[in-house]
This record gives C-alpha cells, sequence and structure tokens, in this order.
C-alpha cells in the first residue's frame, strides 16, 4: 500500500539530542541539522530525512515490525543508493 503523505510532516528541531526522530503517534518527524557535520553534512542531512520518512512508510499494522526490524529494512534500503 502506498503511504497517505498528507498524514505526514517532517520539520527541523535544533534541540534533538539525536539526528532525527519519528513519531508513530502523530505521524511527524524531527530532523537536527546541528548534528550533521563534515564534508557531506548535506548528504547526511538528506540521508537523516530519507530515513526518518521511510519510517514513516513501514509504519502499517499489516507489516507488524518491531524497531530493530525496523531499522535493518531501512538500513538495507539505505545502501541500495550505492549499488545504483
Amino acid at each position: 500500500m502506498i503511504p497517505n503523505f498528507s498524514n505526514f510532516s517532517q520539520d527541523f528541531d535544533f534541540g534533538l539530542d539525536s539526528k532525527g526522530v519519528y513519531y508513530a503517534e502523530t505521524g511527524r518527524s524531527f530532523v537536527n541539522p546541528i548534528l550533521h557535520d563534515g564534508k557531506a553534512y548535506l548528504e547526511d542531512l538528506i540521508d537523516s530525512c530519507t530515513h526518518e520518512t521511510l519510517h514513516y512508510c513501514l509504519d502499517d499494522e499489516d507489516l507488524r515490525l518491531d524497531e530493530k526490524h525496523e531499522e535493518w529494512i531501512i538500513e538495507i534500503l539505505s545502501k541500495i543508493n550505492e549499488y545504483l
């Protein structure tokens, strides 16, 4: 099933303790731009935005994934781009 992105929002939050977080209860995610650094700053920031968006895409009651499995799937999906 294709996710309904009208129920999803993503914002920057400079006060987060992590690079990003997704809240399944509200369909909202936040990314902290300050915690991304180095030569690949923009790429890392985009990766975090994508990572949190994928949490939303995998947030489906029919999938019944635990957090560890969900993180594993997101890691695999993020590596696909390296091989294309």
